[in-house]
């Protein structure tokens, strides 16, 4: 019943705003002569594009749940940030976005309220679900960029274990080392056989 109220209004607001010029020309067409077809095809185009306003615009409701809070509200921050949106209020049970004038026409206020490992996002069609889009995508970024990261550590300390090779710092010698090998160099070059 919310949604269909919702659609109602929304309905309504943009039939209004887009069939004004119509309304204009059909009252004018008292006074100027104006071609009658051009007003039939106004309304028609107003009545249309009115229900597919309405349709995107209307309040809805989406539920969706997470593993990391911080990351999805800090993604979720940044997906509305990109679609227009602000910050108005924000707690540690309800964040409250409000638009700016980056933000679509008959785009409203996002309200989300977060508990127990989930969020549900209220607000305008066509903008909860780009916002979740954007957010989840984000998180699954993160996830996979956090996952290769820790696969990588654990595939370093591994191969730290398996390599048969050493490292070259095991070559490197020091200067005590260096000293004490001109003192055995003599005896190893005696030893080598000659060349013939």
């Amino acid at each position: 019943m919310k949604t269909i109220r919702s659609f109602i209004k929304t309905y309504i607001t943009a039939f209004g705003i887009i069939s004004l010029p119509f309304i204009i020309l059909l009252i004018s067409s008292y006074l100027i002569p104006v071609n009658l077809e051009v007003i039939v095809y106004g309304f028609t185009f107003s009545f249309l594009s009115s229900f597919a306003i309405a349709y995107n615009f209307r309040k809805y409701e989406k539920s969706v749940i997470f593993t990391n809070e911080n990351l999805f509200v800090s993604n979720l921050i940044n997906s509305l940030s990109k679609l227009g949106y602000i910050v108005k209020d924000k707690t540690s049970v309800l964040i409250e976005f409000e638009p700016t004038v980056h933000s679509r026409l008959f785009a409203g206020k996002i309200l989300t309220r977060l508990a127990n490992s989930s969020a549900t996002l209220e607000g305008s069609r066509l903008l909860v679900r780009r916002s979740l889009a954007l957010t989840m995508s984000e998180n699954k970024k993160s996830m996979v960029s956090n996952s290769v990261e820790e696969c990588m550590s654990v595939w370093a300390d591994e191969k730290k274990l398996r390599d048969p090779f050493p490292k070259m710092e095991d070559y490197l010698i020091n200067s005590t080392e260096f000293e004490h090998a001109e003192e055995i160099m003599p005896e190893i070059s005696a030893k080598m056989p000659e060349e013939v």
